[in-house]
């Protein structure tokens, strides 16, 4: 896992995973966020998959975080829903302040 940060400066959190055997279609990546939904709590389910054939290391061995590949756009972070009236604006706002967040979405869990 590592900490990613979109064309937008928002980080999250994404997946590399090396399949072993089996189908590695796209369904996998998917079938992969929804088995750790299930068993971790939110904040910890990776919000991109990146299926790879193995994952680059450094002379030393050890995994090169900065050789990974970025996640495709599309399994990056999901977009966050803006605030639909004066009510929603002025809780997001109160969240954005008090987390010290560029923006917060009405669907966002804290």
């Amino acid at each position: 896992m590592s900490v990613r940060e979109d064309p937008r400066g928002e980080k999250f959190l994404a997946a590399y995973v090396v399949p072993t055997a089996g189908p590695h279609g796209d369904g996998l990546a998917a079938s992969l966020r929804e088995g750790l939904a299930d068993r971790l709590p939110a904040y910890l389910v990776p919000s991109a998959v990146v299926i790879v054939d193995a994952l680059p290391r450094t002379t030393s061995g050890k995994v090169d975080r900065r050789a990974l590949p970025d996640p495709a756009p599309d399994s990056a972070a999901p977009r966050k829903v803006a605030p639909r009236n004066h009510a929603e604006r002025v809780v997001c706002r109160i969240f954005q302040d008090v987390l010290g967040v560029p923006r917060v979405g009405i669907d966002d869990e804290f």
